[in-house]
Order: structure tokens, then sequence, then C-alpha cells
């Protein structure tokens, strides 16, 4: 306890604790001095009142002076349109010189369903477009005990190929896909 009280009895110690009473006091004094009302706009410093600094509905539309908003003040459709303006002038002719781009059509699911397969076996299936239709992408289904060794769309661009090893104790059913459209 000697030394706590040797600490406290310092001269810093001292004048400190006596700083912060009379700052804390003087804050309180100023806030309990001042008369109701005796603060006005032209004791305020410019930007002193801001935004965050306002309660919740402390400015409303009555305490708003007319006149004085902006457009950017109010939200998307708060505001009467305006007349409708003029047409504006004819923009130039497009190029008919040149065909569309191309583009896709005629989407079609194909899949192909395989025999079942025995254990060990390994297999290669596709799944051919329709003719005239090319083959976009395609995939396979198989059992969990199913490796696939190759997925892949066929060079001339017609089949989805897939190849399969079966490394489960039974024969299991297998399948490729193809997703085919028309591509102009």
């Amino acid at each position: 306890m000697k030394a706590i009280s040797q600490r406290l009895s310092a001269p810093a110690m001292i004048v400190a604790c006596v700083s912060l009473i009379v700052a804390l006091g003087g804050v309180s004094y100023a806030a309990g001095a001042l008369a109701k009302s005796s603060v006005g706009t032209t004791q305020l410093k410019k930007n002193a009142v801001t935004g965050p600094k306002l309660n919740k509905n402390a400015v409303t539309g009555v305490k708003v002076k007319n006149g004085t908003l902006l457009a950017a003040d109010f939200k998307a459709g708060q505001l009467a349109a305006g007349p409708k303006g003029d047409p504006g002038p004819q923009g130039p002719k497009g190029d008919t010189g040149h065909p569309g781009a191309p583009g896709i059509s005629g989407w079609q699911f194909v899949v192909a369903v395989q025999s079942t397969l025995a254990p060990g076996a390994k297999a290669t299936a596709s799944a051919l477009c329709p003719d005239g239709k090319k083959v976009l992408g395609g995939g396979f289904n198989v059992p969990d005990n199913f490796t696939v060794t190759e997925s892949r769309g066929m060079t001339f661009g017609g089949a989805w190929e897939a190849a399969v090893k079966n490394n489960g104790l039974s024969g299991a059913i297998w399948s490729v896909y193809a997703v085919c459209a028309n591509v102009s």
C-alpha cells in the first residue's frame, strides 16, 4: 500500500488528476450554464453540424426551405417526370451488305445408352449427332466404380466419345451423351 500512495502523491500525478477534473468539469459547466436556445446559427462555425450529428427525423420537409433541394436529393421516382422532349434526328442507315453473324439453333441432347459392362472390362462408345448438326459438348454417366479414361468431341464434329473401365465386382450400365445443334 505504501508504494501506491507514494506514486499517487507524486507532483506530476497530482497535476494530471487536477487537470482531468477541471477539463471534465468545464464541459459539464458549459453544458449546464448555457441558457436554452442561446446558441443559434450565428454562433455555429461553418460545417459544424453534419448529417451524422443530427438525430433521425430531426430535419423534416416542413423545416426545409422551398427551392433549396436539387433533383439529386430525391430517390428515383419521387419527382414527377418532365414534359416529353422533341424526337432526335434520324440515325444513319445500317450496312446492308454484311450478312448476320453465324448462329446456333436446333439444340438437341443425344444419349447413347450402352449395354452392361462386365467387371474389369473396358469399352469406348460415341453419341452421334443427327445429320447436319455439330457437337457442341458432351459427357458421360457412369457408376462410382467406373474409371473414365477419355471423354472428348470427335474431330469430325458430329459425335462425343467416352472410354471407360469397370473397376467394380459386378456388371453395370453406362452411357455417353452429346449436345448437338445446327451451326451456321
